[in-house]
């Protein structure tokens, strides 16, 4: 019986959604991909756009959430229930923030999806809505990082798609995050940066902080290193990019960065803070698995499913 009303109550949010999208708040409809998504336990990884979401699971991709661009890869209306897209053999996957999806599979190729603006992904092409569509040129890709007006891709061999870059630099670049201005990459355990927001490009500058090179990550306005001395950050404001500062917070296991929102795993638990305020606020849930940010809320994994819950103020 409970199963029958379980099925009668998604049947009428599934009707209600679709034929009321246009007219329900953004709040609502969070709620209710959290509704269908939550059973979701085995999900290696989450990613977020601001009004998009996937899960890859099994190498497989689940897109939910807003289709106003055609960032979930496929003709028709948003979707509140996960649906799987093609390919098959998918290893890695970037939201791009509010308008399109990129993802690599098994073999390095790319697929996108979504709003084309400028040509960031790369088509030579300025078609605007582009349902899902592998990449004719870029092959052979292993990661990509990807905002609002960027995608950038790091090839298998070390090289960043679309910039010469300097010798000492090639086939030697590990990994990459983008802000809305510049790209980060870690290079034989220095990290490096180069300006996006220039018409010419001169090439990348070494970043000096403290202790060896753990990992990188980006939001829209900032840039956080962690190194084996601590955690980095650099904020960008109206006198634009600012000094790395030190951040107190210590027994890092992994981070994530949101566009404006930072979580930091610890073996104290799971904090966050806003870039432009560093006021740490533990997040009350254990038992992680795995974490991203969303635009307004957090997504947790763990043994029994998904969880969703708003950053704590």
């Amino acid at each position: 019986m409970f199963n029958i009303i379980k099925d009668l109550t998604s049947y009428i949010i599934f009707i209600l959604t679709h034929s009321l999208a246009s007219y329900l708040p953004l709040e609502i409809i969070r709620h209710i991909i959290y509704f269908y998504a939550r059973g979701i336990g085995n999900a290696t990884k989450i990613i977020c756009g601001k009004n998009h979401y996937g899960f890859l699971i099994d190498h497989s991709l689940y897109m939910v959430g807003s289709n106003k661009y055609g960032q979930l890869g496929f003709y028709g209306n948003n979707a509140y229930k996960p649906i799987k897209i093609k390919p098959n053999d998918i290893i890695d996957a970037n939201c791009g923030w509010t308008d399109h999806t990129v993802f690599i599979t098994n073999s390095g190729d790319v697929y996108c999806c979504g709003y084309n603006f400028d040509d960031k992904f790369h088509l030579g092409t300025h078609s605007l809505r582009l349902l899902l569509h592998k990449h004719p040129i870029i092959k052979n890709i292993k990661m990509v990082s990807s905002n609002n007006k960027y995608c950038i891709f790091l090839t298998t061999d070390g090289n960043i798609v679309g910039y010469e870059l300097y010798d000492r630099f090639r086939y030697n670049i590990e990994t990459i995050s983008c802000t809305l201005y510049n790209v980060l990459f870690i290079s034989k355990n220095k990290v490096y940066e180069f300006d996006l927001s220039v018409d010419n490009y001169y090439g990348a500058s070494e970043i000096n902080v403290p202790g060896d090179i753990i990992s990188i990550d980006c939001g829209n306005w900032y840039a956080i290193i962690h190194t084996t001395s601590g955690l980095y950050l650099q904020t960008f404001d109206v006198l634009g990019w600012q000094e790395y500062q030190h951040v107190d917070i210590y027994n890092i296991i992994s981070i994530k960065c949101g566009p404006n929102h930072i979580l930091v795993l610890t073996k104290q638990g799971l904090f966050s803070f806003k870039y432009n305020r560093l006021e740490f606020v533990k997040v009350d849930i254990s038992d992680i698995l795995s974490f991203n940010c969303g635009a307004s809320d957090i997504f947790i994994l763990k043994l029994d499913g998904l969880h969703m819950i708003p950053y704590p103020s």
